[in-house]
C-alpha cells in the first residue's frame, strides 16, 4: 500500500512538472504569437498611412483630368461641329477658322499613374492575410490589381490615340500650348514679332493650303470624333477609378481610428 502510494505521489509531481512545462512552452507561444502579431498590425498601420499618401496623390491626378472634362469634351464637340459647318458648305473658311482660334480648351492627352508601391510592400511581407476586414482586403485588391490594370490600358490606348491626334492627325491644335507659355523663351524669334505672335502664327498655320485641304476633308471629322471618343471613355475610366479611390481611403480612415 505504501508502495502505491509512493508510485502515486511520484506519477503526480511527474505530471505537475510535465503541466507546468506544457503550460510554460503554451504560454511562450501564445505570447510571441501576441508580439508578433502586434509587430504585424504596428507595420500595418504604418503602411495604411503610407497608402492614404498614395491614393492622395492619385485622387490629384485624377481630379486634374476629370475636373476639366467636361469643358474640354464640349469644345471637342464644338470643333466637330465646325467642320461639319465648313464642308457643308454653311460657313467660310474665315469662319471656321475663327472658330477654332477661339477655342482654348481643347484637352491633350496625360494620364494617371497610379503608385502601388504600398501595396507592393504588404504583399511581399506577406501581410494580406493579417488584414482582419474582409472589406478593405477585397477593396483593396479590387483597386490595385483590377481597377489599375484596367486604367493602365486605358492609358495605352489614349496615349495612342492623343499622340496620332496631335502629332500626325491634327498638329495646329498643338500650337496653343506649346506657344502659349511665357517661360518658354527659347521658342521666340529674336526679331520677328509676328512669328512670336500665338494669334498670328496660328491664322498663318490654318491658312497653309495643306491646312485648308485638311480641313476640309471628311477625315478631320473622324479624327476628331475618334478623339473626342477615346477621350470620354478615359474621362468614364478615371471617373471610375476615383470611385474606387473614395471607397479605399473611407477604410482605410476608419481602420485607422479603431
Amino acid at each position: 500500500m505504501f508502495r502505491l502510494r509512493q508510485l502515486f505521489d511520484e506519477l503526480s509531481t511527474r505530471s505537475l512538472d510535465f503541466l507546468m512545462l506544457f503550460l510554460a512552452v503554451t504560454l511562450g507561444f501564445v505570447a510571441e504569437n501576441y508580439r508578433e502579431a502586434q509587430v504585424i498590425e504596428a507595420n500595418l498601420q504604418r503602411n495604411y498611412e503610407a497608402m492614404l499618401d498614395e491614393l492622395a496623390i492619385d485622387r490629384d491626378q485624377m481630379d486634374r483630368i476629370s475636373g476639366p472634362s467636361v469643358p474640354q469634351g464640349r469644345a471637342l464637340l464644338i470643333l466637330e461641329h465646325l467642320l461639319y459647318e465648313y464642308q457643308g458648305e454653311r460657313i467660310t473658311y474665315d469662319s471656321l477658322v475663327d472658330g477654332m482660334l477661339s477655342l482654348d480648351s481643347i484637352p491633350s492627352y496625360p494620364t494617371v499613374f497610379v503608385n502601388n508601391a504600398t501595396y507592393k510592400s504588404i504583399q511581399s511581407m506577406g501581410y494580406m492575410a493579417s488584414i482582419a476586414r474582409d472589406d478593405l482586403k477585397l477593396t483593396m485588391t479590387h483597386y490595385y490589381e483590377t481597377m489599375m490594370k484596367r486604367l493602365e490600358d486605358n492609358n495605352a490606348l489614349f496615349d495612342q490615340e492623343g499622340a496620332d491626334f496631335f502629332n500626325n492627325d491634327m498638329p495646329v491644335l498643338k500650337i496653343n500650348w506649346l506657344r502659349s507659355d511665357d517661360a518658354l523663351e527659347v521658342i521666340k524669334h529674336p526679331t520677328d514679332s509676328a512669328f512670336n505672335d500665338l494669334k498670328t502664327y496660328q491664322r498663318w498655320v490654318l491658312n497653309r493650303p495643306e491646312t485648308k485641304d485638311y480641313l476640309g476633308s471628311v477625315r478631320a471629322i473622324h479624327d476628331v470624333e475618334s478623339f473626342r471618343s477615346r477621350f470620354l471613355v478615359y474621362c468614364f475610366a478615371v471617373s471610375k477609378m476615383r470611385a474606387q479611390n473614395d471607397s479605399l481611403t473611407a477604410l482605410l480612415e476608419s481602420v485607422r481610428r479603431e
